[in-house]
């Protein structure tokens, strides 16, 4: 098969022919000019990605508002702990690095939300670092032509998803770069890594993982390697070593400062606690019971939001016909499936493909169906590989080379970057669409794309200066957003979710709303603010039901003291006995 940089449909087999010349590189291109090219088209991204943020409003993801949270408590050398709790508790959810990066923004500019410009920046940086070293992993690992490299890492670049996340104070585009880097590092390093080299795997591998902890996949994917490959030794001082200074330690932190689960802290606990109080809580009864949420609430939503992650803009394609995004779905489950048996039967291991079969089965056994696409947005080069890949191979690249072998060797060349050009074109047009609703969004302050409650940010602002200004600065407040209110106002917060009512089973019983009373006595919660019930960014009731259901049972314990200007919140006195 032609094995041209300039053939998109190139697929990364040896050349048939042993006498082909291979293409060298030029003495002419010294290492400081290829660095500044990757500087450069970093520095690009930057400021793309940059004119995206909002330098005012953050906090409507919840685990932004817990990033920034800890990491100012970093800064502040008071330790890894939740100052927007009562009590400071330590943090046993997430690990620690992607926290102690940011607090170099706080470190810089202790005022929030004066330091967002340089929160956000320290979380741009890695996605923008990203985006080339994708470039240089899908030329050298993938054998990608320059084309199809420059396409795909363009389009992972462009994806509204990606870009949503990059430009939030989430832990998704450090990850990436870190994960990335890893299988970069493990799959130039031969067949037998030196010890350099091994050593760096390691160090990307713990950085990976002390990011987020779905770093697990990546250090299970490259120990099956090795082990696949039968380098024993290097298996086990693989994973001896990244377990020794990542599992290990994480265990033996979350062991040692996770909070005690009660009846009083339970709805803390449940949400700040650890995910073994969460899955302790959720596990199901029975060995069925977990297969059935298992295939519901893991493989599932995987499945149905994979088409909808490679093209956020599919219904602008589909016309919103649920038939064809679940057809293009389930096409492109199949496909990741077939190229797994594929490689299954002829023993074609490589770091990335044991790492995506390892990372989705891990985010399957997460079982957050309403995060499938946030926890996915790290394969997105890969699925864009496979997806390109699948095309080469409807087409015939048999009769495709024997066509272009038969033209002028300029004009085939030509050919393939028109075809790619087109493709591109295609497939980006829509990206432009929603670039420019996320800088509407963030520039108008949105805190749900619709725009349909656009004077919710002006609600929130009002609401932040009655508790400033009217309550007192150690009462505690109540709320869906808790981690925002700590972050805009100072008070401590408390989380007002469906778990915080306690269900037994899935049922919610008036003992539940009993607890919940008692609970926010004993944490000295004295205003809770009604908002709007918001999952997705899409909203869902216009106020959230836990709080007001817990009013309606406790009437006169509770007295409205503020509405907003625009009648979105609503804060209500808790009177306390």
């Amino acid at each position: 098969m032609n094995q041209h940089p300039e053939n998109w449909a190139s697929e990364g087999k040896e050349p048939e022919q042993p006498n082909t010349p291979q293409p060298k590189q030029s003495r002419n291109d010294p290492f400081w000019l290829s660095g500044a090219v990757f500087l450069c088209v970093a520095a690009v991204i930057f400021e793309i990605y940059q004119h995206v943020t909002d330098p005012q409003m953050m906090g409507f993801l919840h685990d932004d508002g817990v990033y920034a949270i800890t990491a100012k408590a970093l800064a502040q050398g008071q330790g890894y702990r939740l100052l927007n709790l009562p009590g400071l508790p330590f943090q046993v959810k997430y690990p620690i690095f992607y926290p102690l990066i940011l607090s170099l923004g706080w470190l810089w500019e202790p005022r929030f939300p004066q330091n967002l410009s340089a929160l956000h920046g320290l979380t741009i940086s890695f996605a923008a670092l990203a985006i080339p070293l994708l470039y240089i992993y899908l030329r050298q690992i993938k054998q990608c032509g320059k084309g199809l490299a420059g396409l795909i890492s363009l389009l992972v670049a462009a994806n509204f998803h990606f870009i949503y996340y990059a430009t939030s104070l989430m832990s998704e585009a450090p990850y990436f770069f870190f994960s990335l880097l890893t299988l970069w590092l493990a799959e130039t390093g031969g067949k037998q890594p030196s010890k350099r080299r091994l050593g760096g795997i390691i160090l990307a591998s713990v950085l990976a993982f002390h990011t987020r902890t779905i770093g697990l996949a990546l250090i299970g994917a490259i120990t099956l390697l090795f082990l696949l490959r039968k380098q024993w030794k290097t298996a086990g001082l693989y994973l001896g070593i990244t377990s020794g200074v990542t599992i290990l330690p994480w265990l033996l932190w979350v062991k040692t400062h996770a909070m005690p689960l009660n009846a009083l802290n339970y709805p803390m606990a449940y949400v700040y606690g650890g995910y073994g109080i969460e899955y302790g809580i959720n596990s199901p009864a029975s060995l069925g019971l977990y297969l059935q949420a298992l295939m519901s609430k893991g493989v599932e939503p995987i499945i149905n939001n994979l088409v909808n992650l490679l093209l956020p803009q599919v219904g602008y394609w589909l016309g919103g016909s649920p038939l064809g995004f679940t057809l293009l779905s389930l096409g492109l489950a199949s496909l990741l499936i077939l190229q797994g048996i594929r490689a299954l039967r002829t023993q074609a291991f490589s770091a990335s493909g044991l790492y995506i079969a390892c990372y989705l089965i891990g985010v399957a056994l997460w079982m957050y169906p309403n995060q499938a696409i946030r926890f996915s947005v790290v394969i997105l080069p890969w699925l864009w590989l496979a997806s390109f890949r699948a095309i080469a191979g409807f087409m015939n690249p048999d009769r495709l080379e024997r066509f272009q072998n038969a033209m002028p060797k300029t004009l085939s060349r030509w050919g393939s970057a028109l075809a790619l050009m087109g493709i591109g074109a295609f497939l980006l047009w829509p990206s432009v669409g929603g670039y420019h609703l996320l800088a509407r969004m963030r520039g108008q302050h949105w805190i749900e794309p619709s725009g349909q409650t656009a004077p919710l940010w002006a609600d929130y602002q009002s609401t932040f200066a009655f508790l400033k200004t009217k309550t007192p600065p150690t009462a505690g407040v109540a709320g869906i957003w808790d981690p925002i209110f700590y972050l805009y106002t100072n008070h401590p917060g408390f989380g007002l979710f469906a778990s915080s009512l306690q269900p037994f089973h899935g049922q919610v019983t008036p003992e539940s709303f009993r607890r919940l009373h008692a609970s926010l006595e004993h944490y000295g919660v004295q205003y809770i603010v009604v908002e709007p019930f918001i999952v997705n960014q899409q909203v869902q009731a216009p106020e959230n039901p836990v709080a007001t259901l817990l009013m309606q049972k406790a009437i006169p314990d509770f007295r409205a003291v503020y509405t907003a200007p625009h009648g979105f919140l609503k804060v209500y006195q808790f009177q306390t006995h």
